[in-house]
């Protein structure tokens, strides 16, 4: 009997984590096929991944992006259904069975459950050290070992969460991602049809990938079962000036390639926060009025252009005093 499930595993360089992510897939019941595609790896990521029992394809490339390695392993996919897991994330062992059970009571082609969010403790110091906003997450922290069997211990999904099963809208994604990761089960044709993972992103792929197939496929469900956990590690990348950047520029292409939403204009805190970061993003004054101008409001846009300003001035401010 074939597989329900495959899960496409990119992978760059990620050996230290790479064995974890593949155990915790070969845990599940039922076991998914799992393909890995290698995106031009300098470490030892091609053999630990030739050697594991549970890969059952093996795709090697030159870096070409976690985008294009995504897509080369979605066109390997068979099976019904597809989800695709980072190399350093994991899996509760019941997971492929909740979203099957989650998918076959709701007729959705778009499941998930809720993540939980951990980090190894020796990266404790330098994650503060770091300073950013992943100081600021509730993690559990695990030592080094079986670091899925920590967080089994820590909080098991079958008993933890609420149970609740939300409904997301197309438009959810517009607002903030809707997820920390590529966290959903999604019906493989509907992935295809939504043309997979945008390759102009240098971030931010897999959120308009979910954008794209919660739009197609009539929204997504997710049950608050934390079953995904997401690893925050220093190397990560997150909130950069390309996470920024990509995701206001998403806001504008959907907007403005459609004549009946461009006068829709997504409203967030989240998207607030971004516009404010557009200052220090590394794109120059003009693509920063640009993005502000164009993922604002016309009531709101004067308010924001001058905020946008006074946050410009008082981060060059300090260097003029410097220089003084």
């Amino acid at each position: 009997m074939s597989a329900p499930i495959t899960v496409v595993v990119p992978v760059h360089d990620g050996a230290p984590f790479l064995r974890a992510t593949l155990d915790s897939l070969a845990a599940q019941s039922p076991r998914p096929r799992v393909v890995v595609v290698d995106d031009g790896s300098a470490d030892q990521s091609r053999e630990i991944a030739g050697r594991h029992p549970v890969v059952d394809l093996l795709l090697e490339q030159p870096n070409a992006g976690v985008a294009v390695a995504r897509n080369r392993g979605l066109a390997q996919v068979r099976s019904p259904w597809v989800a695709f897991l980072d190399q350093d994330d994991l899996w509760h062992p019941d997971r492929s069975a909740m979203l099957l059970d989650l998918a076959d009571r709701t007729g959705r082609d778009v499941v998930g459950t809720s993540e939980r969010l951990f980090a190894r403790s020796a990266d404790r110091s330098e994650l503060l050290r770091i300073g950013d906003s992943r100081s600021q997450l509730e993690l559990a922290w695990v030592d080094d070992g079986d670091e899925l069997a920590q967080l089994r211990r820590e909080e098991d999904p079958v008993r933890g969460g609420t149970g609740e099963v939300e409904t997301l809208g197309a438009d959810r994604w517009l607002r903030a991602p809707g997820s920390w990761s590529t966290s959903f089960l999604v019906r493989t044709d509907l992935a295809t049809a939504a043309g997979g993972f945008p390759l102009a992103y240098d971030a931010m792929d897999d959120h308009v990938f979910h954008y794209n197939v919660a739009r197609l496929g009539g929204g997504a469900v997710r049950i608050d079962h934390p079953a995904f956990y997401y690893r925050v590690h220093p190397a990560a990348r997150m909130n950069n000036s390309s996470v920024t950047t990509a995701f206001l520029a998403h806001l504008v292409e959907d907007r403005l390639g459609s004549p009946r939403r461009r006068a829709h204009y997504a409203r967030s805190e989240f998207i607030d926060q971004l516009v404010d970061e557009l200052p220090g993003s590394g794109v120059g004054p003009l693509e920063r009025l640009a993005l502000t101008v164009l993922t604002t409001s016309p009531d709101r846009r004067l308010r924001r252009l001058a905020r946008s300003t006074r946050l410009a001035i008082r981060r060059l401010a300090p260097r003029d005093r410097h220089r003084a």
